[in-house]
């Protein structure tokens, strides 16, 4: 089989979807759960997993537990903890 130097072949591009994060697991955290100055925070807490696809997180405690049955968090409703 020759190739064919007239043909042109289309290269695929990988679009990304996923967002860059701001916090990677082990991170610990605050969790923002109000809106008064200054902010009413609860934590901290350690990023337990990540979804960059929807830009959020998980959070547990330092044992390990998962906090609020497992819920997944956006990145604006988290604070690094210092």
């Amino acid at each position: 089989m020759k190739n064919n130097p007239t043909k042109k072949f289309s290269h695929a591009r990988v679009k990304e979807s996923a967002m860059k994060l701001k916090f990677r697991p082990g991170d610990s955290v605050y969790l923002i759960v109000g809106m008064k100055e200054p902010e009413d925070v609860e934590g901290p807490y350690t990023v337990a997993g990540t979804f960059p696809a929807q830009g959020e997180y998980q959070l547990c405690h330092n044992n390990g537990q998962n906090i609020k049955d497992g819920e997944r968090f956006n990145e604006r409703s988290l604070k690094r903890a210092s």
